[in-house]
């Protein structure tokens, strides 16, 4: 959950900021977190045991593989694309401070 907050939070919004041809690549990476946010909290809600826990894991699974594809193949090309090294350097360090805020706020 933190890594995707801090993503959406900042490298999202960045993108979403200064880069109008990214819209559609960052939109759906949204919708992928969302998707994602819904698996986990159903997979916190049933048990183990359940017979759809394997099965709602293997396709939690499946979409963060897809997903993280999606992201080395279109978002960070977009960033290379849209942003000079210390931005992006910038863009690192705040991504890695709203993490550890976000991952503070859950514990």
């Amino acid at each position: 959950m933190p890594h995707m907050r801090a993503e959406e939070r900042v490298v999202y919004a960045m993108l979403r900021k200064e880069c109008s041809d990214c819209s559609d690549d960052v939109l759906e990476s949204m919708e992928e977190h969302h998707a994602a946010r819904l698996i986990l909290n159903e997979l916190q809600e049933i048990s183990p045991e359940d017979e759809r826990f394997s099965a709602k894991a293997s396709a939690l699974h499946e979409m963060i593989e897809h997903h993280i594809k999606e992201e080395e193949e279109d978002i960070f090309q977009d960033l290379k694309k849209n942003v000079s090294d210390e931005k992006a350097g910038e863009i690192l360090e705040k991504f890695t401070q709203e993490k550890a805020r976000v991952k503070k706020s859950i514990h």
